[in-house]
């Protein structure tokens, strides 16, 4: 993996995103460009490497998914929490995957996986839809994944809230950029800020023939700045 200069010239050509319908919300977060040009000799030579590393920490838990006939009752303790996460002023391919690390009150962390093959903005966003236990989970790294570079966050500044046995949306978060700095290890970052939008009927519609027992009600609860 090589972490390389993003020219301040190619950021500031992403053109800002404006939606009336949305609210940006304070605080900054940072977005870090990183380009792959990893050989498959070289990445099986550092592979006893990587295995260490691993051994030495605990991944995150996978979120699970939902079944194409589950149905929430009152007798169900988990909720389907759905959502959406964005970034449309970023010029370019399509992202090819992404995910989410939610960290619940307990401190257990949760990968959300986003599914770019239900983008329906040409792979600018991508949406989301899983099964936790109930609370507020709070939204820390994202990556976004593209052809050849990968895009992380390390802290979203977000969070996430789940009722029990019942749909919570939590709309669309969209990156938006705003500034750039220039690291001393040569790499660039790109300031940025969500701006938040209300978009849980159309989410519903995306997922309504991958999950078609659900209840019609959703409980509206969008991201919101992490307390």
């Amino acid at each position: 993996m090589v972490v390389a200069r993003l020219r301040a010239s190619a950021i500031r050509a992403m053109l800002p995103f404006h939606s009336p319908f949305a609210t940006t919300l304070d605080g900054e977060s940072q977005l870090t460009l990183r380009v792959f040009r990893v050989s498959l000799r070289a990445m099986w030579s550092r592979a006893p490497l990587a295995g260490l590393l691993l051994a030495g920490c605990v991944l995150p838990a996978t979120a699970p998914s939902v079944p194409y006939d589950h149905k929430l009752d009152g007798s169900d303790a988990h909720g389907v929490v759905l959502g959406k996460v964005g970034f449309p002023s970023r010029s370019g391919d399509p992202m090819n995957g992404a995910s989410i690390i939610a960290v619940d009150a307990a401190g257990k962390r949760w990968s959300i996986a986003l599914d770019p093959a239900l983008s329906q903005d040409g792979g600018n966003s991508a949406p989301f839809m899983v099964r936790l236990a109930p609370g507020r989970y709070r939204l820390t790294k994202l990556e976004i994944e593209y052809s050849n570079t990968t895009w992380t966050m390390e802290e979203m500044h977000l969070d996430l809230e789940v009722e029990p046995g019942r749909i919570s949306c939590a709309g669309a978060a969209y990156i938006r950029g705003r500034a750039i700095e220039e690291q001393p290890t040569g790499d660039s970052r790109l300031g940025s800020t969500f701006q938040i939008a209300d978009e849980c009927p159309a989410l519903r519609q995306v997922y309504a023939t991958r999950a078609p027992y659900l209840p019609a009600q959703t409980a509206v609860h969008l991201f919101s700045p992490a307390r």
